[in-house]
């Protein structure tokens, strides 16, 4: 996986503005909760651009950070927000490949999972041995431990399991309880075993 470049990337936030919204902050000079705006923000963008707190100077989402993801996957249009996870928070078996990835599901929208070029992404991280997560703010999940590398070259079937996975995410951050998730977590144990049988 590709780590953060020496230069600033050439990518610009542009209109976007949802890592000021999107992602809990708790530092001593700001703290918010996921999914609130930061009392900083405007219609014009951050009110304190200028004198920026260091976690917001020094963030970068992985739209910005990786060179490879076009226009669309700016977390404004493609609904996915991409972070970085650091090495030492990985299990020890995908550190080798270095950074992780976690796929942050924003408003909900699953739509944003089936889009071209997702399933095809997730499964060269995978293929890779790079740590995938998957979230809908809280909880999280790891994709590789429902998709196996054989698997990666079947996309109907990467699909489908990012599709369930999400569909449980969402489920589990609604706080619906365990029968509503018991349909997810069916159909993501059938495609898991699916994905198992590809050799």
């Amino acid at each position: 996986m590709k780590k953060r470049p020496p230069d600033p990337p050439s990518k610009s936030c542009g209109a976007c503005n949802l890592c000021c919204i999107e992602l809990p902050i708790n530092t001593p000079e700001l703290q918010k909760k996921a999914q609130t705006p930061c009392s900083h923000l405007t219609d014009k963008g951050c009110g304190i651009y200028a004198t920026r707190f260091p976690i917001c100077r020094q963030f970068l989402c992985g739209w910005r950070l990786f060179p490879e993801l076009g226009e669309e996957w700016r977390p404004d249009l493609s609904g996915i927000m991409i972070l970085q996870v650091a090495q030492k928070d990985l299990p020890e078996i995908y550190r080798p490949a270095g950074h992780g990835m976690q796929f942050l599901i924003m408003d909900g929208n699953e739509a944003a999972v089936t889009r071209p070029g997702v399933a095809e992404f997730v499964a060269d991280q995978v293929s890779r041995g790079v740590a995938v997560y998957l979230t809908a703010n809280a909880p999280r999940a790891l994709i590789n431990e429902y998709l196996p590398v054989a698997a990666t070259g079947n996309l109907p079937i990467v699909r489908r399991i990012i599709l369930h996975l999400c569909r449980l995410l969402m489920t589990a951050r609604a706080q619906k309880g365990l029968l509503a998730m018991l349909p997810h977590f069916y159909r993501l144990h059938v495609e898991k075993l699916r994905a198992a049988t590809i050799k």
